[in-house]
């Protein structure tokens, strides 16, 4: 946010209002990474928030089940974060507001199918804005 975003005064970091956006966008998405790399970290032996679901439940919880209630918490974290975003009373600049948004939007499409910093499909559309020219002709003749 300090490199992207609107330049903020310290006391609108302080704030208890900034400070809950951060948290919510960062719980998103980090509840999203580790349904996404669970299998793959199990693998290598490492715990992450999905494991730890699991394991707290004492094996009275599937991996899937864990996960639906995981995507649960993510849905509720999001729309907290949307409903502030969207909030009309706030000490927040909307365009910093709209980068939290837009930053757990990110988040989302990096892992709306899989792990999105292993995702061939994902690789493969951002190396394609880069190194494929673009076709000027034929989005003029549309």
């Amino acid at each position: 946010l300090y490199f992207v975003g609107p330049k903020l005064p310290e006391e609108i970091v302080g704030n208890c209002e900034y400070k809950k956006l951060f948290k919510l966008m960062s719980t998103s998405g980090r509840l999203l990474n580790d349904t996404r790399t669970f299998d793959r970290e199990s693998s290598e032996g490492k715990l992450n928030a999905l494991s730890l679901y699991v394991i707290s439940a004492g094996g009275k919880l599937t991996k899937e089940e864990a996960t639906e209630a995981m995507k649960g918490d993510v849905d509720r974290t999001r729309r907290e974060l949307l409903r502030l975003v969207l909030q009309e009373n706030s000490t927040i600049p909307r365009a910093c507001k709209d980068l939290f948004w837009k930053m757990s939007c990110v988040v989302h499409l990096f892992y709306r199918k899989d792990d999105g910093f292993t995702s061939h499909e994902l690789m493969n559309s951002a190396k394609a804005l880069f190194e494929q020219p673009m076709v000027l002709d034929e989005l003029l003749n549309k």
